[in-house]
C-alpha cells in the first residue's frame, strides 16, 4: 500500500462533500460520487450541486478557492471505472448498515490491488461492514471516522478490520497524520467508538440534570460551555448543530449494541428530546430544535415545546467563576459551592462524565489518555473529562460525590496524551532559562531555545517584549537558534499587542511611554531580523497585529495550516508600528523584483488597510505574510517539533540573511494612486473619513513619503515614519473610541 495521490469519496452529502474538499485541499485529485441525477444526460448533477454549495460555504471547507478544481464530479451509476485510477476510496454514505454494504458490494470489484478502502461511519461495526468485502479487500479496510467539519476538527478515530494488514498500511497512516493533519485516536469496535460515546453521554446527563434542576436550555449552556472549558455551543446548541436525529441515532446504537454499558440508564431519551424529535424539530437543519431564530432574536423551547425568550442564569458564584481565567481554579470554585444550584449542577455533571469515562477505560480504547484526546480534538473541550477531574482535586470530587450520593470516579493513575509533539508548558524547572509573568525562555535541547508567551490570548505587552530582548542576548551567547512557539493547545499564537494598556496610556496622554513601547517593539523585531542566528516563528490560529509583526521579522516561519494571520491595526484606527508596515513595504519591493511597484502596492494596501485576515496558510502566502521558503505543517500537534527541527537545520546551514538596509518604495506616484483609491472608497461610502485619515498614514509609510520616482530609502526612515504616524493616530479621539469599543464589545467601530 502506498501514500495516496488520487482518492474517491462515495457520497456527496454534507460530510462527503466536505471530505472531498479536505482531500483536495491536501493536494489529492478527488473523484466525488453520488447516486445518478434524474436527468440521464447529466448523471453527475447531484455532485455538481454539492460542489456549488461547497464553493459558497462559510467558513470555507477549502484552504484556497482554487482547490475546488481538484474535485471531479461523478455518478455511481456511470463512472465507477474511475475507481481503478485511485489509491484510496473513502465511503461517506448514509449511516445505515444495509445501505453501506450494498454500496461496498457494488464497488469492490473496481478497486486496484493496493488501494485503501475506508468507511467514515460514526458508529457501525467494522467487522459487520466488512462481511460483504472480498478477503483481499478486507486486508486494506479501515474505519476512518472524521469529525464535522473535517477541515477544522483534528480528531480522526481509526479502526482497522480484524484482517487488515496494519503494518503494510504504514504509508496510509503516515498520510493521515502528516499530510491530512489528523490527530489519530485508535478505537475499539464498540458502539459509537470514543468521542461520540462519551460526548452523547455528557449531553444526555446534562439534559437529565436540566429537568431535575428546572434549568432552561440557555441556562444549561451557560453552565456547560466555556465556564467548564467546553465550546460556546455547550450542550443544547451542540445538539441542534449536530441534529437531534443524529443524537437519537447514537442513543439507539448504544442502547442496542452495548447492553453492558455502565450507565445504560442515561441512554434513554429525556421527554423533551423525544418530543422535539417526534415533532420533526431536529435543530438547525429544520430551523428549530432546542432553539429557534425569530428575526434577530433567538428563542428557546420549554418542556411543552413552546418557544420564548432565553432565560439568563446570573448569580454571584457564576460571576466570580466567570472572571477567573484558569479553568481548573474556575471549576474548583464551583465544586466548593455545592449549595448553589449552579455549583451543584456542574459538580454532579462533571463527576458523572468522569466516572463514565473511567468506567470505559480499556473497553473503548487502549489508554485513558485517548479518551481525553478524543474529547479535546473532536468536541473542542479544553481538557478531557479524566484530566480535568484529576486536576480539580480528588478530595473535592469525593466530597461532592458524597453529598449527592454518587460514586466517586475511580481515576486512572496515569493519563498520558497522545499529542505527538512536545508540550511546552508547564516546563520542567531545569528547562526554564528565564521567565516573567507574560513569557518564558526554555531550553529545548540540541542548542535551541524556545520563547513562549503565556499572557491571555498571548497578547504582547511589556513583559513579552522585555523577555524577547533578553532572549536575543541569551541565544547569542548560549544557543544556536531561537524558536518562538506558543502552546498549540491555545486558540491564538498571539491576538496582537496589549490594546487595553495602549488605550489607558493614550487616554492619560502618556505618549512618551507609548513611544518607548514602539521603540522597544521595533528593537525586538529588528533584532530578530538582524540576529546572527536563525529565529523561527511557529504561528497557528489567530496571529494578529503585533503577533503577525513578530512572525514577519523571523528568519523563517513554520506555520500550522489553520493560520488566521493579518496586520489588523487599521481596524482600531492605527497602523502596524512594530516594524510591520516597513516589512510590508519590503514585501512590495520583493514581489516587484525590480519591475512595477504599483500593482503590488495596491495588494498590500488593501490587505493591511482593510485589516484582512487570511483564512488559511495558503491565503497567508498569497497575502505576503508567509514566504515560499516557509514550511506549512498540517498536524498542529507536530508544529513545535517541526519548528525545532527547522531551527536546528538553519543553524547547521550557516548564518541567516540580514535585513536589507534600503527598501525601494513607490513615492509620490504610489501616494497619488492610493489617494484615488481612498477617494473612490469614500465617495461610495465604503469607508469613513477617519478610515481615509488612517489610510493616508499607512500610505505615507508604505510609499516612503513624498519622494520622486521609485527610490531606495533607508530602512530606518520607514521605521521612524511608522512610529511617528502611529503616535499621531493614537492621540486622535476617533481612534481611542475605536479601541474602547473593540475592548468592550469585541467588534470594530466604524466612526
Amino acid at each position: 500500500m502506498k501514500t495516496p495521490r488520487r482518492a474517491a469519496v462515495l457520497g456527496a452529502g454534507v460530510m462527503g462533500s466536505q471530505l472531498a474538499a479536505l482531500l483536495a485541499g491536501s493536494g489529492l485529485k478527488v473523484e466525488l460520487f453520488d447516486i445518478p441525477g434524474p436527468d440521464p444526460k447529466e448523471p453527475e448533477k447531484i455532485t455538481k450541486e454539492a460542489l456549488k454549495k461547497l464553493k459558497a460555504q462559510k467558513p470555507s471547507p477549502f484552504f484556497h478557492s482554487f482547490q475546488l478544481e481538484n474535485i471531479r464530479p461523478g455518478s455511481l451509476g456511470h463512472h465507477l471505472e474511475r475507481l481503478k485510477e485511485v489509491d484510496w476510496v473513502l465511503e461517506a454514505a448514509p449511516e445505515n448498515l444495509k445501505t453501506k454494504q450494498e454500496l461496498f458490494a457494488k464497488i469492490s470489484g473496481y478497486l486496484v490491488e493496493d488501494a485503501i478502502f475506508s468507511s467514515n461511519t460514526s458508529s457501525l461495526s467494522v467487522a459487520k461492514l466488512g462481511e460483504v468485502l472480498p478477503e483481499k479487500l478486507r486486508r486494506r479496510f479501515f474505519i476512518t471516522h472524521f469529525f464535522n467539519p473535517p477541515r477544522y476538527l483534528r480528531l480522526l478515530e481509526l479502526l482497522p478490520h480484524p484482517e487488515t494488514d496494519v503494518k503494510a498500511s504504514t504509508p496510509f497512516l503516515w498520510f493521515l497524520d502528516r499530510h491530512l493533519g489528523k490527530s489519530i485516536v485508535p478505537v475499539k469496535d464498540t458502539p459509537a467508538f470514543v468521542a461520540n460515546r462519551i460526548g452523547i453521554f455528557a449531553l444526555l446527563d446534562a439534559l437529565a440534570l436540566a429537568a431535575e434542576y428546572k434549568f432552561s436550555p440557555s441556562q444549561v449552556d451557560h453552565l456547560t460551555g466555556p465556564l467548564i472549558g467546553r465550546p460556546k455551543s455547550a450542550t443544547f446548541r451542540t445538539a441542534d448543530l449536530v441534529g437531534l436525529d443524529t443524537v437519537m441515532a447514537v442513543v439507539k446504537i448504544v442502547r442496542e449494541g452495548a447492553a453492558d454499558d455502565p450507565r445504560i440508564d442515561r441512554f434513554t431519551p429525556p421527554p423533551i428530546l423525544q418530543a422535539l424529535f417526534s415533532s420533526g424539530k431536529l435543530g438547525e437543519k429544520t430551523g428549530a430544535g432546542f432553539y429557534r431564530k425569530q428575526g434577530d432574536k433567538i428563542e428557546e423551547a420549554d418542556e411543552n415545546l413552546n418557544y420564548a425568550e432565553r432565560k439568563r442564569l446570573q448569580t454571584s458564584l457564576l460571576a466570580q467563576a466567570g472572571a477567573e481565567e484558569d479553568l481548573v481554579k474556575r471549576v474548583r470554585m464551583l465544586f466548593a459551592a455545592l449549595d448553589d444550584p449552579g455549583g451543584a449542577f456542574v459538580s454532579r455533571h462533571l463527576i458523572s462524565v468522569a466516572g463514565y469515562a473511567a468506567a470505559l477505560e480499556g473497553k473503548i480504547c487502549d489508554r485513558p489518555g485517548q479518551i481525553d484526546d478524543a474529547l479535546r480534538w473532536g468536541f473542542g473541550w479544553q481538557m478531557g473529562p479524566l484530566e480535568l477531574a484529576k486536576a480539580v482535586n480528588c478530595d473535592l470530587l469525593s466530597k461532592a460525590a458524597s453529598k449527592f450520593s454518587l460514586p466517586a470516579p475511580t481515576l486512572p493513575e496515569k493519563i498520558e496524551s497522545g499529542e505527538p509533539g512536545p508540550i511546552l508548558l508547564p516546563a520542567k524547572p531545569e528547562k526554564v532559562v528565564a521567565e516573567n509573568k507574560e513569557a518564558a525562555l526554555l531550553d529545548a535541547g540540541n542548542g535551541v531555545a524556545v520563547l513562549v508567551f503565556h499572557s491571555k490570548l498571548n497578547v504582547i505587552g511589556a513583559g513579552i517584549l522585555s523577555l524577547a530582548q533578553q532572549a536575543l542576548e541569551k541565544v547569542k551567547s548560549d544557543f544556536d537558534a531561537l524558536v518562538i512557539a506558543n502552546d498549540p493547545q491555545v486558540e491564538a499564537f498571539s491576538a496582537g499587542a496589549n490594546l487595553a494598556w495602549l488605550l489607558m496610556a493614550a487616554s492619560e496622554g502618556d505618549f512618551d511611554e507609548i513611544a518607548l513601547m514602539i521603540k522597544k517593539f521595533q528593537s525586538v523585531t529588528e533584532g530578530m531580523s538582524n540576529a546572527a542566528f536563525p529565529v523561527v516563528a511557529a504561528p497557528f490560529g489567530l496571529t494578529l497585529g503585533g503577533g503577525c509583526e513578530i512572525c514577519l521579522a523571523a528568519t523563517r516561519r513554520v506555520a500550522h495550516r489553520e493560520l488566521y494571520i493579518g496586520l489588523v491595526e487599521t481596524g482600531v484606527g492605527l497602523l502596524p508600528a512594530g516594524g510591520g508596515t516597513t516589512r510590508m513595504a519590503e514585501q512590495i519591493a520583493r514581489w516587484a523584483k525590480g519591475g512595477m511597484l504599483l500593482p503590488h502596492l495596491k495588494t498590500v494596501f488593501e490587505n493591511v488597510g482593510l485589516a484582512k485576515v487570511s483564512t488559511s496558510a495558503d491565503e497567508a502566502l498569497a497575502m505576503g505574510y508567509l514566504q515560499p521558503e516557509d514550511l506549512v505543517v498540517p498536524n498542529r500537534g507536530r508544529l513545535v517539533a517541526a519548528a525545532l527541527s527547522q531551527a536546528r537545520l538553519l543553524a547547521d546551514a550557516g548564518t541567516p540573511a540580514i535585513a536589507s538596509e534600503k527598501i525601494r518604495v513607490a513615492g509620490k506616484n504610489g501616494l497619488a494612486a492610493i489617494e484615488t483609491f481612498l477617494y473612490l472608497m469614500r465617495e461610495s461610502k465604503m469607508i469613513t473619513e477617519h478610515d481615509v485619515t488612517v489610510g493616508r498614514s499607512l500610505a505615507k509609510v508604505l510609499c516612503g513619503g513624498e519622494v520622486p520616482g521609485e527610490p531606495e530609502v533607508p530602512r530606518r526612515h520607514l521605521l521612524d515614519s511608522e512610529a511617528e504616524e502611529f503616535l499621531r493616530l493614537v492621540g486622535m479621539r476617533q481612534t481611542q473610541e475605536r479601541m474602547a469599543h473593540l475592548l468592550k464589545t469585541g467588534k470594530p467601530l466604524r466612526n
